[in-house]
Order: C-alpha cells, then sequence, then structure tokens
C-alpha cells in the first residue's frame, strides 16, 4: 500500500509538471502563404514610402534646417548644396552676378558725373568772380563724351550752356546714385532670399509625398424634398 501510494503521488507531480511546462513553452507558430503575402506586401510598401528618407538619413544623418540655414548665411548657395538642390545654384549666382554688375555699372557713372559737377560748378563760381578765369586743364567734365561736342569751345561760344550743363549733370549724379542703391536692395534681396530658400527647403526635406496621384469622380443624386425634384450633380475627388 505504501508503494502504490508513492506511485500515485508521482504520477502526480509529474503530470503537474508536465502542465507546466505545457503551459510555459512557447507558442509554434507557422507561416500560411497569407500571412506570407502580408508580410512581402508590406516590407514592399514600407520601402516604397521609406527608402528615400531611409537612404538619406544613412548617407546624410538627420537633416538639420539650422545647418541649412547657417550654411546660406556664411555663404550663399551652401544652403542649396546642402539640401540637394543644385540646379538653383545658376539662378541663385545668376542674380548675385547681376545685381553686382549693376552696382558697379552705377557707381562709375555716378563717379563721373559726381566729379564733372563739382568741377563745373566750381568753373562757373570763379568766372562769376573773374570772367577771365582760364579754362581748367583736364576738367572732370570732359570725361563725359559726347559726339561732335568740344567742351571749351562749347563753353566759349556759348556761356549759357555751362548752367544747362550743369543742371544735366547734377540730375544724372541723382539718378546714377539713386540704380546704384536699388542694386545694393537687390544684392540684399537676393542674399535674404537665399537664407529663407534654404530654411524653408529644409524643413520639407523629408517631407514624404505619396506616389499615388489619383484623381476620382462620381456622379451624385439627391432629392428636393419640398419639391420633388431631383439634383443631379459631380463630386470630384484628388488623393496626393
Amino acid at each position: 500500500m505504501v508503494l502504490c501510494s508513492l506511485n500515485l503521488v508521482a504520477q502526480e507531480d509529474g503530470e503537474r509538471l508536465a502542465d507546466t511546462l505545457r503551459k510555459d513553452a512557447p507558442v509554434a507558430t507557422y507561416a500560411t502563404p497569407n500571412s506570407l503575402d502580408d508580410g512581402v506586401s508590406m516590407e514592399s510598401e514600407l520601402s516604397r514610402k521609406e527608402k528615400r528618407e531611409l537612404k538619406r538619413s544613412v548617407e546624410f544623418g538627420t537633416h538639420s534646417p539650422h545647418k541649412a540655414t547657417i550654411y546660406a548665411m556664411v555663404c550663399p548657395g551652401l544652403g542649396q548644396i546642402y539640401n540637394k538642390q543644385y540646379w538653383k545654384l545658376p539662378i541663385l549666382y545668376g542674380g548675385i552676378g547681376l545685381a553686382i554688375y549693376g552696382v558697379t555699372w552705377n557707381n562709375k557713372a555716378y563717379i563721373k558725373y559726381r566729379d564733372a559737377y563739382y568741377d563745373l560748378s566750381n568753373y562757373i563760381d570763379s568766372l562769376s568772380v573773374d570772367p577771365s578765369y582760364p579754362y581748367p586743364e583736364d576738367p572732370a567734365w570732359e570725361k563725359i563724351k559726347i559726339r561732335g561736342t568740344d567742351w571749351q569751345t562749347l563753353f566759349e561760344q556759348r556761356p549759357s550752356s555751362m548752367t544747362r550743363y550743369q543742371s544735366i549733370m547734377y540730375n544724372k549724379r541723382r539718378s546714377f546714385k539713386r540704380n546704384r542703391d536699388l542694386c545694393y536692395l537687390a544684392l540684399a534681396g537676393v542674399y535674404v532670399l537665399n537664407i529663407l530658400d534654404a530654411c524653408v527647403f529644409a524643413h520639407f526635406y523629408e517631407f514624404s509625398i505619396n506616389e499615388d496621384l489619383t484623381l476620382k469622380w462620381q456622379p451624385n443624386v439627391s432629392f428636393n424634398q419640398k419639391t420633388g425634384k431631383g439634383r443631379y450633380g459631380a463630386s470630384v475627388s484628388f488623393n496626393f
């Protein structure tokens, strides 16, 4: 009887241990054709949407709008290079080149007319004090070339023309100075636009756009409950 009781207790302990092992054991799952298709489709969907972002993050790390802004402030165009928008460089440097050319050209003309105006004004003031004041040697207004005009002969034969040309030189000086300042403003504007462009497009660098661009439309019919007449229309939806 003792042996039988020991045997029964051992069997009960063995069954309890087996139940415990079955509960704690991991559940084995087997792949089915449907589950395999779901996994493949999910992997392909993720690769389509995140392939470009993953490649960029691996090559360049996290894209920082702060870095793009600093680069654009230090050197115009460097922010666009950081954003990998190389096609904007010719436009940017073309605008900078035109602005610099405008500043240079207008500044040279301004200096020429400014010196001519000052020299001619001094000559007119000297003649008003001493009518026999000699014609100056190499005056600045002779650098202004006008076809068929000999300045010394013109001023000696027609002294009244000096005041007229004095007024013309004054207006020209103001005009070229204004144009030069506008070119300076244009140059500053191109520089600021360069910074704004680099900062804005850096924020949209990792923005994902769905490649499925579809346009759907369907007819729409409704009835007016008061008149009982039908109303016909169409609804259009654009997915992007």
